[in-house]
């Protein structure tokens, strides 16, 4: 395809979208700089609209249907990815980031890279645009569209959708502090939107003007407001995320249906599993010591408890604290569930109170050798408590485990009972001289 580089005529719609790209590429700098996946994914989205805003600015000064074609397939980069990008931005900024894989991302990006090989290929198959019908009296040209134009228009809708309403219901969720950021975000976005269906829907003031462009200039000085003087990116909820993550005590957030909604990195590792395993699952299929909380009985009357939890042979404790989520009409929305890793100290407690038991029954032992004890002035047997007679070698043996009998006879006794054997008899009768 020719280019006809004399064919041109720039007018004040064309200069305005030439500045849309230029601040465009400004905030795409300034957000490369900033940490954090919003960040990042909302510079990739300006980027795109640069990429978007500056070949339509070639498209509405060109005069021929071929320049005003070929500008148009060069935006289609910038137009089909801007609304991706926006999307994951929301995902990002909404603490979502467990979806943003790069298999995710992959799957995504199919229908935008599929729709800007059809805009590629249109002179072959008329999907995209089946007509471009120049008007004598405008420089904007009429597009009349393909079938596939409409099965992208409805993929692109959908993540702008979503990525509004979750942008939306972080501005109800957090606090008041980070609500005008969190508006302004969602003003800036909302621009494109309506300029954009002005323009496919036919609500158009100006046949074949498309807004979208100079909807995202609005769009560009907002989000550079709320960058520049509400901080977004330094007072973004993230940090309350990160300041969560990096607590010893685990965090599990259930809604209503004891779903789990969210849960910080230490609760996931007290079972050995990663957040995205367990959320969005039923808690008791997640959690795997939810059929000890429900035994345990807490709740309004029993809020803290200690757990305990068999994992690899191995018990662990913990202390579990259940407090209610409520909603602003004080109804119950769901709960949170606080675990804090007790083992060490209940094991610390457990060799101390084995410990004492070790002292007591050594002190009853001491007690029992140190005081007086019955025994016969003739057999010699012992008393024990319960009143039975025993021989002193079993009464001993009974209260120190360690000591062992020998039997030997004594010099006086050797001499009463057998006096022929006896050494001091045989001296006395001089039976060894």
């Amino acid at each position: 395809m020719a280019l006809d580089l004399g064919r041109y005529s720039f007018t004040l719609y064309s200069w305005v979208l030439l500045a849309t790209a230029l601040i465009a590429v400004l905030l795409f700098r300034v957000l490369r700089r900033r940490d954090g996946a919003p960040a990042l994914h909302l510079a990739w989205f300006e980027l795109s609209v640069a990429a978007w805003a500056l070949p339509i600015a070639f498209e509405a000064a060109a005069e021929t249907r071929s320049l005003k074609l070929f500008w148009s397939i060069a935006a289609y980069p910038g137009t089909t990815m801007a609304p991706l990008f926006f999307f994951l931005f929301a995902l990002a900024y909404s603490r979502q980031q467990r979806y943003l894989t790069g298999r995710n991302i992959a799957v995504l990006a199919l229908p935008p890279f599929a729709t800007t090989v059809l805009a590629a290929t249109n002179p072959l198959h008329g999907l995209i645009w089946k007509d471009i019908v120049l008007q004598s009296h405008s420089p904007f040209a009429i597009y009349v569209h393909g079938g596939m134009f409409w099965v992208y228009i409805a993929y692109a809708y959908s993540l702008l959708l979503a990525g509004f309403v979750l942008l939306l219901a972080d501005a109800v969720r957090y606090p008041a502090h980070y609500r005008p950021q969190t508006f302004l975000l969602l003003l800036g976005a909302l621009f494109p939107v309506i300029g954009n269906a002005m323009y496919v829907f036919n609500l158009n003031p100006i046949p074949g003007l498309d807004w979208t462009p100079l909807a995202f200039l609005a769009s560009g000085l907002i989000l550079a407001g709320a960058v520049f003087r509400l901080k977004a990116f330094d007072l973004l909820p993230r940090a309350r995320s990160q300041i969560v993550e990096s607590l010893p005590d685990g965090i599990i957030v259930f809604d209503a249906q004891d779903r789990v909604v969210d849960i910080n990195q230490t609760a996931a590792g007290f079972f050995a599993r990663s957040p995205s395993d367990l959320i969005g699952r039923n808690a008791a299929q997640g959690i795997p010591l939810w059929q000890a909380i429900v035994q345990a009985q807490i709740g309004p009357r029993k809020p803290l408890v200690e757990i305990p939890y068999r994992i690899d042979g191995d018990t662990r404790w913990f202390d579990a604290v259940w407090k209610p989520l409520l909603s602003a009409r004080n109804k119950i929305d769901g709960h949170i569930l606080i675990l804090r890793d007790i083992t060490l100290r209940k094991r610390m407690e457990e060799e101390r109170n084995q410990l004492i038991r070790e002292l007591q029954e050594a002190l009853e032992k001491v007690k029992t050798l140190s005081g007086l004890l019955p025994i016969c002035a003739n057999c010699k047997k012992i008393r024990d408590d319960q009143g039975y007679w025993k021989n002193v070698e079993d009464y001993v043996h009974e209260h120190h485990d360690g000591v062992q009998f020998s039997h030997s006879i004594c010099p006086d006794c050797e001499k009463k009972l057998y006096p022929e054997f006896s050494k001091a008899q045989r001296w006395s009768t001089g039976a060894d001289s």
